[in-house]
């Protein structure tokens, strides 16, 4: 199927002591056959403008694929990339990034592992590289976990807990 979603959002920005309030808009696509999914999204579609200096927010454009092997009739992998569509800048950095990953599961469900790598390809050739994993507590109940390694920007962990509907 296709599906096609957009948010509508209200977005403020402090400048010179005054805060600005605009409206914007982010939109999505995504197109499924059988374990190939490929989706697009823009985000800040109307790039709106603040203050007397006319600071804009960037619009981001990405596009990107994934298989999902299982849905084919094969083993519970999927594989995924993505591309940034243009340049942007982001804290005083420009940056046009791509990824990559794969993440599987195991013990009928129960266990997720991942692992992803993401490349800067403008500017700072910046590298980062990601493992994570998922614990089903029930059907509904997952714990996570998450380590991410490269430049100091991109070094983090996390651990949280997730429930789905």
């Amino acid at each position: 199927g296709i599906h096609v979603g957009a948010t509508v959002k209200a977005v403020g920005l402090a400048t010179g002591g005054d805060v600005s309030h605009r409206v914007d808009m982010d939109l999505g696509g995504l197109a499924v056959h059988r374990g190939l999914r490929v989706g697009a999204s823009v985000r800040n579609v109307l790039r709106p403008a603040f203050g007397s200096s006319e600071v804009r927010l960037p619009r981001y454009a990405r596009i990107g694929a994934a298989f999902d092997a299982e849905a084919a009739g094969y083993r519970p992998v999927v594989v995924s990339a993505d591309v940034d569509l243009a340049k942007y800048e982001s804290a005083g950095r420009e940056r046009r990034m791509v990824a990559v990953g794969i993440e599987h599961w195991i013990r009928g469900h129960r266990v997720g592992v991942r692992a992803g790598s993401r490349m800067n390809t403008v500017g700072a050739h910046e590298t980062a590289v990601s493992a994570g994993a998922s614990v089903a507590l029930t059907s509904l109940m997952y714990v996570e976990g998450q380590v991410t390694g490269g430049a100091s920007a991109d070094q983090r962990w996390s651990v949280g807990a997730r429930v789905t509907f």
